[in-house]
């Protein structure tokens, strides 16, 4: 896909015809009306970037920016040009779509919320980014209709989370069709940081994801994994109560609300209605199988790169643990010592969907199981809660953070020095970890860390000829 060429509502261009004729029409009230369709919000922000002659010294990062920018007129025919929903897809099909439609709507709106909440100097650049947020999905949409209603359909399964559904469907996590193709349209920088799990270190990526998420949460009905710990970060992100964030929330809600028929969608359920309370886990619907041939192929790549090549070493490693051996989650995160230790996420794959858990950040003071860890080159299976004296020493916020009592760690040592650790896991009890899989995840530590120690190989010495024409010699 060339450029975002998504199918859009189908009330959008009757709704900027009307506007059309309204001589007070303001950038506002067209950016607004843009934002009520996210697939005519990409194709805007993508052809504004995009203007011959647009001046490059002001970044365009917002729906207003970009409307004052094009005009009702171009606007009009780019809404126009695109497919229309109700031509490219029937029945199940188009609500799915027409769901997640609504879902990035109002993304947008508790995006706008939440930067206005935190005095954000540009809110609607915040906003922008909630409402593209989904971009993976919409694209898949576009050109992967078929595959995405199969998730669909394993998403309405008991047991059944996203992470594992796409991984099953796509082989791969949405988001990380969202990032390629943010990155590669050249789309707003927020947006693309919003789609880097990792960010969620950072304030203003967190309140994209956060708005995200929640919104999500929404539309499910307030009925879908990891509710509660999302409504407590973002409660503790904001500085708020439990209802100060309802309140918060809850006007967002509202105001999608007078529009939720444009996407088939009854009212959502206000957040003052539900109780702060994770909703009842359910058995794991089917665990991750181990693929022999990734992990092979990854193995060789890792024998392949050099400690000049960090970034590309660390994805092939959490890459081999995550698809090779079928584990859930795995972090990297790297050592910091300035002022005090501190293991920070580095790298994480599996983990699209849980914010709290990209912002990983452990100090390594007091004693805990991972400050041991941390003390030589070694690597540790927790099988459980019967091993009570390292239960008793796993930290209570990890055990909040990560909902399990079953993980595999290892300290990694370059040179004799300490640079960090990897943690994964299966997520779900009945999907444990077996003494092979525990095996060749020492084998990929062991592996990552030759990689990150190997000096790259030396540059080959010119040709005599070369040499002797060369005019610095």
């Amino acid at each position: 896909m060339q450029k975002p060429e998504f199918p859009c509502l189908p009330g959008t261009i009757a709704r900027l015809n009307t506007l059309a004729n309204d001589q007070k029409l303001s950038a506002k009230q067209l950016g607004r009306a843009i934002a009520t369709d996210p697939a005519l919000a990409a194709a805007v922000v993508y052809h504004a970037m995009h203007v011959q002659h647009r001046h490059l010294g002001n970044p365009l990062s917002t729906l207003r920016q970009a409307s004052m920018m094009l005009g009702i007129k171009t606007v009009t025919e780019l809404a126009e040009a695109l497919p229309q929903a109700t031509e490219r897809m029937q029945g199940a099909r188009l609500q799915h779509y027409l769901t997640l439609m609504g879902r990035s709507a109002l993304g947008g709106i508790l995006a706008l919320s939440v930067a206005r909440e935190r005095r954000d100097l540009e809110p609607g650049e915040v906003a922008l980014a909630g409402l593209l947020f989904p971009l993976g999905e919409l694209a898949l949409w576009a050109v992967s209709p078929v595959e995405m209603e199969t998730l669909s359909t394993l998403l309405s399964q008991p047991g059944v989370q996203a992470q594992e559904a796409e991984y099953v469907v796509f082989g791969t996590g949405i988001e990380d069709a969202g990032r390629t193709l943010a990155e590669a349209w050249d789309l707003p920088e927020l947006l693309c940081r919003s789609l880097e799990p990792t960010n969620a270190l950072q304030p203003r990526a967190l309140g994209v994801m956060l708005a995200a998420k929640i919104a999500w949460h929404a539309i499910s009905r307030w009925e879908g994994a990891g509710l509660t710990s999302d409504l407590r970060l973002m409660a503790s992100y904001l500085g708020m109560n439990q209802s100060g964030l309802a309140v918060l929330i809850d006007g967002g809600i509202m105001e999608f609300n007078a529009r939720c028929q444009e996407y088939g969608l009854p009212p959502t359920p206000l957040l003052k209605h539900v109780p702060f309370q994770e909703p009842k886990s359910q058995e794991a619907a089917f665990c991750l199988a181990p693929q022999p041939e990734v992990f092979s192929r990854v193995e060789d790549r890792l024998a392949s790169l050099n400690r000049e090549q960090h970034a590309a070493i660390l994805e092939s490693f959490i890459f081999a643990l995550h698809r090779g051996l079928g584990l859930n989650r795995v972090i990297y995160a790297r050592l910091e010592r300035d002022p005090f230790p501190v293991l920070t996420a580095e790298a994480v794959i599996g983990t699209d969907y849980e914010p709290e858990f990209n912002r990983f950040k452990l100090s390594l003071e007091g004693g805990h199981l991972f400050s041991r860890l941390m003390a030589k080159p070694m690597a540790f299976w927790l099988k459980g809660r019967s091993q009570k004296a390292a239960w008793n020493l796993v930290p209570t916020e990890i055990r909040n953070l990560t909902g399990t009592d079953q993980f595999l760690a290892c300290s990694i040592f370059v040179q004799g020095h300490a640079v960090g650790m990897v943690y994964a896991d299966r997520r779900h009890a009945s999907c444990g970890i077996d003494e092979r899989t525990f095996d060749h995840f020492k084998q990929v530590c062991r592996m990552a860390v030759k990689a990150l120690s190997r000096a790259p190989e030396p540059a080959s010495p010119e040709p005599a000829e070369q040499q002797a024409t060369n005019p610095s010699t």
